[in-house]
């Protein structure tokens, strides 16, 4: 295995785990500084519960991440099997699909930070947990820019031992 698999198994890596960190954490929005809304749970004065409603855009939001990390587990076991494998074309289709995810993890954020504004009348800050989600399609469009590469998977020996 050369450094770059290792470099695109490891972006993917990030990826996932920054998009199950945006999804589980109530760090999306703050309310007048006491309470933390996340797509899954809110904290209010210290006590975490599961939310039971959501407005209309929130359950977009949190449809397009949840799909989203649906996605990366199927590319990174396409990823994992194709270099355990050796076969080149599913380590390419891993590629493809992890760069769908990180399309529909920056969709996620860009329909959050677009409605955010309209949707709640008092008091309101940004939180830290949409900014994984983006930061998870960053990662998931900057390590399947490599993991697409199929000059470099076809001209050379992808799974090669390091020096």
């Amino acid at each position: 295995m050369d450094e770059v698999t290792l470099l695109v198994g490891g972006g993917y890596l990030l990826a996932f785990v920054f998009c199950l960190i945006s999804l589980f954490t109530p760090g999306w929005y703050w309310t007048n500084q006491v309470a933390q809304y996340g797509l899954i749970q809110y904290c209010f004065l210290g006590k975490c519960q599961i939310r039971t409603a959501w407005s209309s855009y929130e359950i977009g939001v949190l449809s397009l991440v949840c799909f989203a990390a649906a996605i990366m587990i199927i590319s990174l076991t396409l990823f994992v099997f194709g270099v355990v494998k050796q076969r080149i074309r599913t380590a390419e289709l891993s590629g493809a699909f992890m760069m769908f995810s990180g399309l529909l993890c920056s969709v996620a954020f860009i329909v959050f930070v677009v409605y955010f504004e309209d949707s709640i009348p008092y008091e309101k800050a940004y939180g830290y947990s949409f900014v994984f989600c983006l930061a998870a399609g960053v990662f998931a469009f900057l390590s399947s820019k490599f993991g697409l590469n199929l000059e470099r998977w076809q001209n050379s020996n992808p799974f090669q031992n390091l020096p």
